[in-house]
């Protein structure tokens, strides 16, 4: 009997034993579970505490970085525009998490470091075009170091980096300056780009796809500084010959774009008697005939190619009605510019944006007048004034335009 209960004994002890190991076992995994726990759902809410608080910092720097006097902006330009990088990082922001930190944290405490760099900047293309100075790409960098904390004690930390590719661009370069570089917004130098404009040009009669009557105006930039104005091009026409310019035709009703007209040195030249009679020998009825104090002038002038009405001068018509007739030559079709430049009109403003060989369409006119006014006929030893009859007669007789043995214009 006592042997069985001995045997009973040290069953029971053992089972006892068994069950002690086990229950402590539960209890030390449970506590490792409860701490893993804990820990994962610290490290949790630290994960979206940092998203918050790197949307807010990203959110920040585009709103910055539209004003081109913020100092974000002034820094990122100026890393951009150095010869290199030194990889410094500079502090940001995150107001949108501030803002709400209290209400997010639910007393718990979140230290963190928020700073942002600029590296891998990129100043020609894959093809090894350099881009203009001051153009770049480059990689934007926020860097997060975090902490998570219950008064002195850390629950979770963390690091975190995102990156943004960025893209400085000037809004408006320097045309001079961009001969050898590639600026990647340069559409915006101008106020008007017709990339194939040669091509557009010729493939329309005379031009007439850009001179078909509809305007299309360019607005007045005299307030504008001339380095800074929109540019007009005409994409290919950039060499000054007839096979490479574009013509943008021009009517006496374009009063602003008259003055695209070229200057003359001199608007009169004078030639004295004897020259008149090598120019017109029928006048001294082949030496039978003696003046003295004749003149002539060859006077210079220049035209809109369309008139809207008739001509203003006599001598501008009878070149008209000339030019018009001309085999193989163009006819002064009346065909009134199809652009408009508001504005001064003086040529110095249309020269501060006009680029290529932009030109118009113009009537050069030279014609030739006799001045008998004054002058004396006689036989060679006595003279005596022309009677204003005379004089009306000779001078009308004498009046002529002169042309070219190839009329071209």
């Amino acid at each position: 009997m006592n042997k069985r209960r001995g045997i009973v004994f040290y069953i029971v002890l053992a089972v006892v034993s068994i069950m002690g190991v086990f229950i402590l076992f539960y209890h030390t995994f449970s506590k490792q579970l409860a701490h893993s726990s804990f820990y994962h759902v610290n490290r949790e809410k630290l994960r979206n505490y940092t998203e918050v608080i790197l949307d807010s910092a990203f959110n920040t720097v585009q709103i910055n970085t539209r004003d081109p006097n913020h100092d974000l902006t002034k820094r990122i330009v100026n890393q951009m525009r150095s010869s290199s990088l030194n990889n410094e990082a500079f502090p940001l922001e995150a107001p949108l998490f501030e803002a709400n930190k209290s209400a997010l944290l639910g007393g718990a405490t979140l230290d963190y470091t928020l700073t942002g760099r600029i590296f891998d900047k990129r100043t020609a293309s894959p093809t090894g075009q350099k881009y203009y100075s001051g153009e770049g790409l480059a990689t934007f960098e926020i860097i997060l170091e975090a902490a998570l904390k219950a008064g002195s004690k850390e629950l979770a930390r963390c690091a975190r980096r995102r990156q943004f590719d960025i893209k400085t661009v000037c809004l408006v370069s320097n045309y001079t300056k961009r001969e050898n570089a590639y600026a990647m917004t340069f559409p915006l130098d101008y106020a008007l780009l017709v990339r194939n404009g040669l091509r557009e040009f010729k493939e329309g009669y005379r031009g007439q796809s850009f001179n078909d009557g509809q305007k299309l105006v360019v607005q007045d930039q005299g307030s504008i500084a001339a380095g800074r104005r929109g540019l007009v091009y005409f994409g290919r026409a950039d060499r000054n010959n007839e096979d490479n310019r574009v013509y943008l035709n021009i009517s006496d009703a374009d009063a602003q774009s008259v003055a695209m007209l070229p200057g003359l040195s001199t608007q009169k030249f004078e030639i004295s008697q004897d020259e008149v009679l090598q120019l017109i020998p029928e006048i001294d009825k082949n030496g039978a005939v003696k003046y003295q104090g004749l003149k002539g002038y060859f006077n210079f002038s220049v035209h809109p190619v369309a008139v809207s009405g008739t001509s203003s001068n006599a001598n501008e018509d009878t070149a008209r009605q000339v030019l018009s007739v001309v085999p193989g030559n163009r006819k002064l079709i009346p065909m009134p510019a199809g652009i408009k430049f508001e504005g001064s009109g003086d040529k110095a403003y249309f020269d501060s944006f006009l680029r290529g060989a932009v030109t118009q369409r113009f009537l050069y006119l030279v014609h030739f007048e006799l001045e008998a006014d004054g002058a004396q006929i006689g036989d060679g030893s006595d003279f005596y004034d022309i009677p204003p009859e005379g004089v009306q007669d000779l001078e009308n007789s004498s009046k002529f335009v002169c042309f070219s043995p190839d009329i071209t214009f």
